[in-house]
C-alpha cells in the first residue's frame, strides 16, 4: 500500500511539474495549452446568449517558429459553479480553410464543405 501512495504521488508531481515547465518556457498557462507563445489578441467574439452559459471565442495569434501553430483558438465556456476551455491550433492552410468554410456557411462562399 505504501508503494501505491508513492506511485500516485510521484506521478501527480510529475504531472504539475511538466505544466508548470510548459506554463514558463510558453509564458502563461493559455500559451502552455496551445504549445506555443501567444504574440496578441487578435479578437473575442461572444456568441448569442446560452441562458447562465457564457460561450466567448477568442482568437491569437501565436508566436514561435512552428508552421503548425499560427492562429489559436479558444472557447471558454463558464457558468455559475464551471469554467473550461478548449484550445486549438491551426496552421495557416487550416485557417485559410476555416475561412472559407465560414463564408461558405454565410453563403459567399464559392465551394461547400462535403
Amino acid at each position: 500500500m505504501d508503494t501505491l501512495k508513492w506511485l500516485l504521488l510521484s506521478g501527480a508531481v510529475l504531472l504539475v511539474g511538466h505544466l508548470a515547465y510548459r506554463v514558463i518556457r510558453f509564458g502563461g498557462f493559455k500559451a502552455a495549452l496551445f504549445g506555443a507563445p501567444i504574440a496578441s489578441t487578435v479578437a473575442r467574439i461572444v456568441g448569442s446568449d446560452q441562458g447562465t452559459v457564457k460561450m466567448p471565442l477568442t482568437v491569437y495569434r501565436l508566436g514561435g517558429n512552428d508552421p503548425e501553430k499560427v492562429v489559436g483558438l479558444a472557447l471558454e465556456a463558464s457558468s455559475f459553479a464551471s469554467y473550461q476551455t478548449l484550445t486549438v491550433c491551426l496552421s495557416e492552410s487550416k485557417v485559410r480553410e476555416l475561412i472559407q468554410s465560414l463564408q461558405s456557411a454565410l453563403g459567399n462562399g464559392e465551394t461547400e464543405a462535403g
